[in-house]
């Protein structure tokens, strides 16, 4: 079994609770491959006081950027990394 929480489990004991340190502490976000409509992860976004936000999605997140500090990123998150791989 791979090391991944399916839809519908329930998170590992501490996860939700590290997920919440880590990204409060962050100074970037990144988020990419999602639609944040699936809970409890979606609600994570709220607890960011960083400064800066990377969005890489093939659509828009409903996430409000300020267009001087934040990156969106329209595109297959597969796309993206093998597009920023092959300049490496």
């Amino acid at each position: 079994r791979p090391y991944v929480t399916l839809y519908e489990e329930a998170l590992p004991d501490g996860a939700y609770e590290h997920a919440v340190n880590a990204i409060a502490h962050a100074d970037l976000l990144i988020i990419a491959g999602t639609s944040l409509r699936v809970y409890p992860a979606a609600g994570l976004i709220r607890f960011f006081r960083g400064k800066h936000i990377v969005v890489i999605n093939r659509e828009e997140i409903g996430v409000s950027l300020n267009a001087e500090e934040d990156l969106f990123i329209c595109g297959s998150l597969g796309e993206v990394i093998e597009e920023l791989s092959a300049h490496n």
